[in-house]
């Protein structure tokens, strides 16, 4: 969690289907407690008639963190968690994860309307394709819609709820080469990494506007 003070922010309320978005995919047992701690709370329900509806066989909700960021809670006798992140163009975003990160995706699903309760839609269809992140057993989802209005989310740093992932890398100079060759958009300055005492480290964005960290950890350290 990245806090800012001393600089101008606009919070940023992305849709579940605007590409950009992400979304934290939480797997609890209870729902039912979770969904009594998020009224508790206040927390915006972003799930149509603001309770958990039926999917695939189980219960899942969506809502909003504080600074609006999406979180999905699904009810599971196994805890987990996942990320979510909604594209424009599922071929473009392979060609990044894909081509340049070496994820290995599965087959996506057919376009269906199955989840658009939980999703907070009142038409339109998706698809998702999931793909794991090399050397983890970290699971990222990734949907693609139509038939429905979307915006693009643009955060910047310092934007409450923007989103950033971050992937911890063997071979930095290796990995800014083959960006550069597929033409990676590059956030610091010059495209070099900043130099810290725990490792080294550099901002790009998925074709999608996301913030995506590459690091290197420092030799010899954690």
């Amino acid at each position: 969690l990245s806090e800012f003070t001393g600089i101008p922010q606009r919070p940023v309320r992305a849709n579940p289907w605007d590409p950009g978005a992400t979304m934290s995919i939480v797997s609890v047992p209870d729902i039912d407690r979770v969904m009594s701690a998020l009224r508790r709370a206040g927390a915006d329900i972003v799930t149509t008639g603001g309770a958990p509806v039926r999917v695939g066989g189980t219960r899942a909700v969506v809502a909003r963190d504080p600074d609006g960021h999406l979180v999905e809670i699904i009810e599971s006798p196994t805890v987990g968690a996942a990320i979510g992140l909604t594209v424009a163009n599922l071929r473009e975003t392979r060609c990044f994860y894909e081509g340049v990160l070496g994820f290995r995706f599965e087959t996506p699903s057919r376009f269906e309307r199955e989840a658009r309760a939980l999703l907070g839609m009142d038409g339109g269809e998706y698809r998702v394709s999931a793909a794991r992140v090399p050397g983890t057993a970290i699971r990222l989802e990734f949907y693609e819609f139509r038939g429905v209005r979307a915006t693009p989310a643009r955060w910047r740093f310092q934007d409450p709820g923007s989103p950033q992932v971050q992937f911890r890398v063997r071979d930095l100079d290796a990995l800014l080469e083959s960006s550069r060759r597929a033409r990676v958009p590059f956030v610091s300055a010059r495209q070099q990494p900043i130099e810290r005492p725990f490792g080294r480290f550099v901002f790009v964005t998925d074709p999608d506007g996301v913030f995506v960290e590459y690091v290197e950890p420092r030799r010899g350290g954690p």
